[in-house]
C-alpha cells in the first residue's frame, strides 16, 4: 500500500479487528494453503476509511440461496395502533456469529507479509446476509409474542409493544 494514512488506517483497522477476536493472525508455513482476498480501504463521505475485504473471487464459487428480509408489508402487518417502538442497531452484528475453523483458512488476507484470517462471520460474503439473518430469527424466535414484536432487518431491529 503507497499511500501511509491509508496503511496506517489499515494497521488500525487490523488491531481493532484482532483485539475483536474477529480474526486471527496465521502462520503460512505452519497452515498452508487457504484462499487469499485482497484487503483495502475505500474513503467514507466523513473523510475516514471503510475497510473492504473483496471476496468475490470466493462467491463466484459459493451457491447462490434465496433468503427474505422484513418488508415494509411485513412491518404494516404486524404493527398495531397505539404501539410504542424503539430501533437497536446491533454494532459488529456478523461478528457474533463464529466461523468454524475448517472454514476460516477460505477467508484469508495478507497484509505488510503478516497473514490473517476471519474467525466470524465477514461482510462481503454473499452467504453472510442469508446465515445472519436466519441465526436471528432462530434467536428472536423466544422472545416473539406476549405484546412484544421484534422486527429484524440484518442488524437493524424494530422493537415495538403496546403502550
Amino acid at each position: 500500500m503507497r499511500d501511509p494514512a491509508k496503511a496506517s488506517a489499515l494497521c488500525r483497522e487490523l488491531s481493532t479487528l484482532l483485539a475483536k477476536g474477529a480474526i486471527e493472525v496465521v502462520d503460512p508455513v505452519r497452515q498452508p494453503g487457504g484462499v487469499y482476498s485482497t484487503y483495502f480501504l475505500v474513503p467514507k463521505k466523513d473523510g475516514g476509511f471503510r475497510p473492504i475485504l473483496d471476496l468475490r473471487g470466493l462467491n463466484r464459487f459459493l451457491k447462490v440461496l434465496p433468503f427474505q428480509v422484513l418488508s415494509t408489508a411485513e412491518v404494516l402487518r404486524v404493527v398495531a395502533p397505539g404501539d410504542w417502538f424503539t430501533l437497536v442497531d446491533l454494532r459488529d452484528a456478523y461478528f457474533h456469529l463464529p466461523i468454524a475453523s475448517h472454514h476460516r483458512p477460505f477467508l484469508r488476507f495478507a497484509f505488510q507479509q503478516r497473514h490473517y484470517q476471519f474467525r466470524v462471520l465477514p461482510f462481503g460474503l454473499s452467504l453472510s446476509p442469508r446465515v445472519f439473518t436466519r441465526c436471528v430469527a432462530a434467536a428472536l424466535a423466544p422472545v416473539q409474542g406476549g405484546g412484544l414484536k421484534v422486527l429484524p432487518y440484518l442488524d437493524d431491529w424494530l422493537v415495538c409493544a403496546p403502550s
